[in-house]
């Protein structure tokens, strides 16, 4: 956002369409691929790029699938940037220390791949149960 600050008080006009074009690209990309029954999620963009024709919707299809892999990889570089900037202003933790952790946090979870789905019991307080385990959240065995 704060890229989008400089709009002045255009910002919100400009947070808003930002939204809705966010909001139906990524729900056009997961309509979309549902219904072809695609494999995987770069496949979305062979069938987009192929109004361009077979040879130039090919290798534009596989730039963006490249593109977006790249994408999603600086996303994560830009996250440690940013977990060390706060570990290190806020509480005066050696650089380096937040996108270490970040990155611990990021592997763990790959490795052990977590199953956890949340319901909201009330407004207060949310239950997590962890399929893969079958345990709730407090982390007690369930039958």
């Amino acid at each position: 956002m704060q890229y989008d600050a400089s709009y002045g008080s255009m910002f919100p006009v400009v947070i808003l369409v930002t939204a809705i074009i966010y909001i139906y690209t990524n729900l056009s990309f997961a309509t979309n691929g549902n219904r072809l029954g695609l494999e995987r999620g770069g496949e979305i963009y062979r069938v987009y790029c192929s109004c361009f024709g077979d040879k130039f919707g090919k290798y534009a299809s596989i730039f963006f699938d490249i593109f977006s892999a790249f994408f999603c990889y600086m996303s994560f570089v830009v996250m440690c940037g940013g977990a060390n900037s706060t570990l290190t202003q806020q509480w005066g933790l050696p650089k380096g220390t937040g996108a270490v952790g970040l990155t611990i946090l990021v592997v763990c979870t790959v490795i052990f791949g977590r199953n956890i789905e949340c319901v909201e019991q009330n407004r207060a307080a949310y239950y997590c149960y962890d399929f893969d385990n079958r345990r709730n959240y407090s982390g007690n065995r369930v039958a």
